[in-house]
């Protein structure tokens, strides 16, 4: 495992295998994001990575499923002003804060969108 800026992966055509979310009460502990490429073979030895975002502030999941095939990441970004990080910014609950915190969307190919505020780095498992 290594912590990983989300610039530094591939996402690009990445097939979106499955999100698995551990949450506690009121609270995303992690989300779990599994991912295969062969553009990830050079890199990690692996065709199969799992992207780990920890301490999940907010997540919004807009799904559209096709008949076959799976979800190919399209497109990646982070925002450093949105909506979600203006909301936190007037309420500014606990150690939370705008400063802190990444608004990451994840949208794929069958226009499924994924948003995620995040406060740490992400973590790689391959």
């Amino acid at each position: 495992m290594e912590n990983i800026s989300v610039e530094e992966i591939e996402w690009h055509d990445a097939e979106l295998n499955e999100i698995k979310i551990e949450s506690l009460k009121d609270a995303y502990d992690s989300i779990k994001i599994i991912l295969s490429s062969n553009n990830f073979i050079e890199g990690y030895n692996s065709k199969k990575i799992t992207i780990i975002l920890q301490e999940v502030f907010k997540a919004k999941f807009e799904v559209n499923m096709w008949i076959t095939g799976n979800d190919v990441i399209s497109n990646v970004s982070v925002k450093n002003d949105s909506e979600w990080l203006r909301q936190v910014s007037e309420n500014k609950k606990g150690n939370f804060g705008p400063k802190t915190m990444k608004h990451l969307i994840i949208r794929t190919n069958t226009d499924s969108c994924f948003e995620f505020l995040i406060t740490k780095d992400l973590i790689l498992e391959y």
